[in-house]
């Protein structure tokens, strides 16, 4: 299965150009780890706030596990107090206001997502409920194929 992400929230990773291929069973015998990159259904909450339809998926990275402390203070990622590398290109900015977000505790079976364009992307700080249920994730992104729409 493929997708092509329609919004800017997760450049330089992912752009509007590219082909995500996508794989629905990757959890089903595996385990959701930090910075997975994840479809997952619109939480009900987003859904109203941004007048979408019924079925919404939406494409972001996974950086919160269950059971841990999640905070950002000034665009750096904590988790369980400690700052953590994010080992991958993202966008970030001075005026971006959810530079600072929490702490929140992930639930169980729940996990904390981020765009990797903060100041663009629509993600766990922005959800009136800021963790996405495990079950409402469908499917793990296994490839990017770059510029794959930039000619179609």
């Amino acid at each position: 299965m493929a997708y092509k992400v329609p919004t800017d929230a997760m450049r330089p990773t992912i752009t509007r150009e590219d082909m995500c291929v996508v794989n629905p069973a990757a959890y089903s015998y595996g385990e959701i780890k930090r910075f997975d990159i994840v479809v997952f259904e619109m939480p009900e909450s987003e859904k109203r706030r941004v007048n979408a339809g019924s079925s919404v998926r939406h494409i972001k990275r996974v950086v919160g596990l269950p059971g841990e402390k999640i905070e950002i203070r000034e665009n750096k990622l904590f988790v369980n107090d400690l700052v953590t590398d994010e080992p991958f290109e993202k966008i970030l900015s001075s005026s971006d206001p959810k530079k600072n977000f929490g702490p929140t505790v992930v639930p169980n079976d729940e996990y904390f997502i981020l765009g990797d364009n903060r100041p663009e992307s629509s993600d766990s700080r922005y959800f009136e409920h800021p963790t996405i249920k495990k079950a409402d994730i469908y499917s793990k992104v296994i490839e990017i194929k770059k510029g794959y729409y930039a000619n179609r």
